[in-house]
This record gives structure tokens, C-alpha cells and sequence, in this order.
């Protein structure tokens, strides 16, 4: 029998000795396109998170390149990986591991600069294995067979050339559970697609692929399983666009279980496999109708790019990107894109008020001259009439001094350009220059600058990365490009990004989706603020608006809600929470338009 026309079918019963059994809400990570400096990096920085490898793929030739998977530790394995063995090391290091109560579970083979190198990853778990390599097809087909008759399931299998042959290393496993699964190797690229859906079509899930070229032919193996796992899995795909399914299938509720990277006439392609990682995201019940209410919202409001986050009992449900990030770039929208947040700035900017109240570093009934006193005697208002827009210093004019400012070093000096300006009459402006005032108030009173406090109080404690000002000279990791819509034409025009620090507080941070519903969750669970001081910043002081300190409030079918909308250049904000309910709404995109709060209540009936 030659080596490209044996395929190995079994039904037979097996276990996956937790290799693919994700729980619930598992942390991940991946990195492409290493060399070997950052592989180094990021494979500390996995140490220092807790994780532990479970996919290493190395591209040789005339440098290494490497793709990493790497999970959240939950077991507490020890772990091993090493990349960069020569057949005799990779010997002693495999007799070595072993002997310490080590287990392989992923083997490479590369070639670099004509030299055959190995690599593998290890973790001390003692399920019964073996593994193999540098065994012709036949020799596999044999070691196959031996641990077929054993009850053990390949777990991991690679083929590579060596010296003008065809090798195969393979990892074993004993089973102990029962599921069917499937190995076949030597698949033609042109018999993958058929196959592919031939084994999906049982019901059967991809574990893992492998590709590999010989005599000109490029050649897949491949692992199937039968379980009630969810997954997905893509192949032939550009670096791109492996990136958008990657953001996509992590929204929908995946991890990535396994990369390969290998090379066709089009250029460097890459095959991905995804399992189930959160139920939450999975399962929720709402998620077909939601989808339908956001379609049909963008269909008469469209915009390049946009994201939503909802979280409902305290848990993340539902998390989508629409539309496009950067079209130049051909980066799809994900609940990780950054986008500014206008106006949603301004309860951002309420919360770290009270919360410096909390601590008693802000007496927000104080006159605000007794903070600022080289303010002008006409303001004669307290802290906290800023914040709830009744302070009645103006808003924007046709040409604003503040808008030629560039970039100011503080909200005092951005203060200066309009603080002489006669104060409105009436009990409620809306007013983005009142907001700077209150930053300025917050610099004076901490010694340090607005967006210092921003990270330290409301970011840096919960993780929320991205929440932050936008720092016009920063490049930021899947920071949007800003959009305006011509509805005559049909048409999008990409905007040139203008910097907001003179407006920081009220109208110039920026945030992801994913990042401002888990900041709306830990707001509504008291884990900034005290449940009294929240609910004082979520009412209303008088009848004057329906706005409060930073927030909107309202209700939908008698259920009450604080919110926040916003709108500027290349941007469409909204937050919206229900206290009672436990539900958080997050509606950003980078185009400017129509406002989502109706949108926002279309999902909360669904919800209710």
C-alpha cells in the first residue's frame, strides 16, 4: 500500500484526557507571526498571567517565525516547551520530562538554514501515553494499530519531510471516555473541502489539522471526534482575515484550540480550529431577536463599524461587531474595537467625581471657587451643578477658541479659553466646557492630570484596558478609524482624527464595547461607589431635565435606567443600565448619526 492511500477510519471509544473539555468563561490567548524575541516576551508574559501552552507552530526555512495557543492554567499544570531541539536533544529531553511524571501534548518538526529541528510542549498530567517520531507511513500505520488495540487515540499528528522523505510524529492518549472519533492523513487539498464536510456531516468535530508538502503536494491530516462540543474551523486564510474570524468566533463564544500556518501559491495562508469556551455567550436565548433589532437599526442608521455589548445578571451575554473597524485595513468590527465615546465621556467622568467623593477627596456641594479660585467671580456654583449641566456655563459656539487650542497640558488650560464668558440664564444647559471645568477641579484638588485619575480609579482596578482618554499621539491596539456617511451618495468618508484634549472630561475618552459593559456592571454592583452615593448621582435634582450627574435617567415599561448618549466626528455612543434588572446596553460606533437610545430599548423589552 503506498503512503498516500491509506486512510485510517475507527469508530471507536476514546478519551481527550482534558485536552478539549473547556469549562466555562476559560481565559485564552494566541500569538502569529513571532520571531524569536517576541515569542520570549510572550511567552513570559503567559507565564505571568497563569497560562500554560497548548499549540506551538514553528516556520523554518532561513528564520523561525512562531504561532502560540496558550489557556488560563486552571489545573495548575507544570509545563514544559522547548523549540529550538536538535533530534538528540529532543531524546534526552523527552527521557528527561518523562521521567519527572511529564506528558507530551503537542510535537513539531521544522527545518532551518537545511538543519531538522523539534519542538514540543509538556505538562505533568499523568493520563497513560506514548508518543513517536520520525516514523515513515508505514511505521505509523503500525504504532496506529498497536495503540488502536490499546484503547489509546492519537491526540496530535504532524508530517514534515526530512532528507526527502515523508515522517510523521504522533502523540497517543488512553481513553477514558467514550467517544467515537476519526484520523485520516494524506488528504489532497482538493479532496479537504469534501472531506471536511463528509465528517461534519456525521456529526463529527475537527480537533486538529495538520499540513504539510511533499513531491510538490500540499497534504492535510486530520483528528475528528465525536462530542457535544460546539466549534468552528476555517482554512486557506490570509493573515487578515484569520484575524477577523479569530475576533469574531471569540465574541461568539470560542477559543482557539489549534493554528497551522503553511504556505500555497497565494502566499502564506493559515487554518484555525475553535471550540467552545462560554456558555454564556452560547447559549443566551435572546441572541437570534438581538441580532435582528441591530441589523435592521443599521439598515436605516448605517455605519462603517459598529459594536454591542449586553451583559444581563451580572454576566456578559452578548457580544458583536458589525461592519467594519478600518476599512483600509480590512479589519472587521469586533467587541474589542475602540471607539471614542463623545459624550459618553461625560457619566465616565460623573462616576470618578463620586468616587472621589467616596473618598473624601471632593466635596461636590462645595462652590466651585473654593477649589478653582482663580475662576472669575460670576461662578458662583457648586461642584456638583457641572456635572448635572445646571451650573449654566455655555456649551459649544461657532468658532469655539476651545476648538484651536491643540493640545493642552491641562483642563485648566483649556478652562482659560471660555471662562470669561458670561454664564446662561435659565436652570439647565447642556454643557461639554462645564465638564472641563469639573476635570480642572479634579486636577487642582489631586495634584494630578484628569486622565491620571481616570486609569487609577475607574481603569487600572478592573482591568478595563482600553478605557481611557484618547491621546491623539498614541497608537492604540484596534483603535477604529473615523467614519462620516453621505445618505444622498450612500457613501463613507474616512474622517482625520482631531484632537480632543481640551475636552477630555466631556466629550474625549474612548473605550471598547467589551470594556464599557463590564465598567456599567461593576458601576451597578457598588464596586466603584457606595449604593447610596450611586443612586444620588442617578437622580435628578430637580425637574429642570431628566438629567441627573453625568447620567440621563429614565424608564422603559416602568423600569427605571441611567444612560448616557454621544455623538462628534467618526463616533455614535451610547450606555444604558437598568439597577433593578441587572442589564447593561452598549451601543458604539464610528460613524456619526442617529442616536441608539431607541435601538437600546428595543433590546431591553426583548430582555424584560
Amino acid at each position: 500500500m503506498t503512503i498516500f492511500g491509506l486512510i485510517m477510519f475507527c469508530i471507536f471509544k476514546v478519551a481527550l484526557a482534558n485536552i478539549d473539555t473547556p469549562p466555562n468563561q476559560l481565559e485564552w490567548t494566541s500569538y502569529r507571526l513571532m520571531d524569536t524575541k517576541s515569542y520570549d516576551a510572550n511567552l513570559n508574559e503567559i507565564k505571568h498571567k497563569g497560562y500554560y501552552p497548548v499549540d506551538v507552530e514553528i516556520t523554518g526555512g532561513k528564520i523561525r517565525t512562531y504561532s502560540l495557543i496558550a489557556r488560563e492554567n486552571i489545573e495548575g499544570y507544570k509545563w514544559a516547551i522547548h523549540t529550538q531541539l536538535t533530534s538528540e536533544q529532543y531524546n534526552t529531553k523527552w527521557n528527561e520530562l518523562k521521567s519527572q511524571g511529564y506528558r507530551p501534548i503537542d510535537q513539531e518538526s521544522y527545518t532551518l538554514n537545511g538543519k531538522q529541528y523539534y519542538a514540543g510542549i509538556w505538562i505533568n498530567e499523568n493520563t497513560p501515553w506514548v508518543s513517536y517520531r520520525n516514523l515513515t507511513s508505514d511505521e505509523f500505520n503500525q504504532r496506529f494499530q498497536e495503540n488502536q488495540s490499546r484503547n489509546y487515540l492519537p491526540i496530535d499528528v504532524d508530517g514534515y519531510v526530512m532528507n526527502g522523505k515523508l515522517y510523521f510524529s504522533g502523540i497517543f492518549v488512553q481513553n477514558t471516555q467514550n467517544l467515537q472519533w476519526f484520523i485520516r492523513r494524506n488528504i489532497l487539498v482538493k479532496d479537504y473541502s469534501s472531506h471536511f464536510f463528509e465528517m461534519s456531516g456525521k456529526g463529527y468535530r475537527l480537533h486538529s489539522n495538520n499540513s504539510y508538502f511533499f513531491s510538490g503536494e500540499q497534504y492535510f491530516a486530520s483528528i475528528w471526534v465525536k462530542d457535544d462540543l460546539k466549534w468552528k474551523a476555517n482554512r486557506d486564510l490570509t493573515s487578515q482575515s484569520f484575524n477577523n474570524y479569530w475576533n469574531l468566533y471569540r465574541d461568539q463564544g470560542y477559543r482557539l484550540h489549534d493554528v497551522e500556518e503553511y504556505q500555497t501559491a497565494s502566499g502564506t495562508r493559515y487554518l484555525g480550529v475553535w471550540v467552545q469556551n462560554d456558555n454564556n455567550l452560547l447559549s443566551w436565548n435572546n441572541q437570534n431577536r438581538v441580532n435582528k433589532l441591530i441589523e435592521d437599526y443599521l439598515k436605516l442608521n448605517p455605519s462603517m463599524g459598529y459594536s454591542v455589548a449586553i451583559s444581563q445578571d451580572n454576566t456578559i451575554r452578548y457580544l458583536r461587531g458589525y461592519g467594519m473597524e478600518d476599512e483600509t485595513k480590512d479589519q472587521d468590527a469586533n467587541s474589542r474595537t475602540v471607539y471614542r465615546l463623545a459624550s459618553v465621556s461625560k457619566a465616565i467622568t460623573g462616576t470618578l467625581s463620586y468616587i472621589l467623593e467616596d473618598r473624601n477627596t471632593l466635596d461636590l456641594q462645595s462652590n466651585v471657587r473654593t477649589v478653582l479660585p482663580n475662576l472669575p467671580k460670576h461662578h458662583t456654583y457648586q461642584l456638583e451643578d457641572l456635572l448635572s449641566n445646571r451650573s449654566m456655563v455655555r456649551h459649544y459656539i461657532e468658532k469655539d477658541p476651545t476648538k484651536k487650542l491643540g493640545n493642552v497640558s491641562s483642563a485648566w488650560q483649556a478652562t482659560r479659553a471660555f471662562m470669561n464668558d458670561t454664564l446662561l440664564a435659565g436652570s439647565y444647559k447642556y454643557s461639554t466646557h462645564g465638564y472641563t471645568i469639573m476635570a480642572a477641579a479634579i486636577e487642582s484638588k489631586t495634584s494630578r492630570t484628569f486622565c491620571n485619575q481616570i486609569s487609577t480609579f475607574i481603569s487600572n482596578p478592573h482591568n478595563l484596558t482600553s478605557l481611557n482618554c484618547e491621546f491623539i499621539d498614541r497608537t492604540i491596539e484596534n483603535r477604529s478609524a473615523l467614519y462620516s456617511y453621505d445618505d444622498s451618495l450612500n457613501k463613507y468618508s474616512n474622517e482625520t482624527r482631531d484632537d480632543l484634549s481640551w475636552k477630555y472630561a466631556g466629550g474625549g475618552m474612548e473605550s471598547s464595547a467589551y470594556d464599557l459593559v463590564r465598567f456599567g456592571m461593576l458601576l451597578n454592583q457598588n464596586r466603584y461607589m457606595t449604593a447610596a452615593r450611586l443612586t444620588h448621582m442617578t437622580t435628578r435634582p430637580d425637574n429642570s431635565a431628566d438629567y441627573a450627574f453625568g447620567w440621563n435617567v429614565g424608564s422603559t415599561d416602568g423600569r427605571p435606567w441611567y444612560a448616557k448618549a454621544g455623538d462628534q466626528l467618526g463616533s455614535r455612543t451610547y450606555i444604558r443600565i437598568y439597577p433593578n434588572e441587572n442589564i447593561v446596553i452598549v451601543l458604539l460606533g464610528n460613524t456619526y448619526g442617529s442616536n441608539s437610545a431607541n435601538l437600546a430599548t428595543s433590546i431591553a423589552q426583548e430582555l424584560f
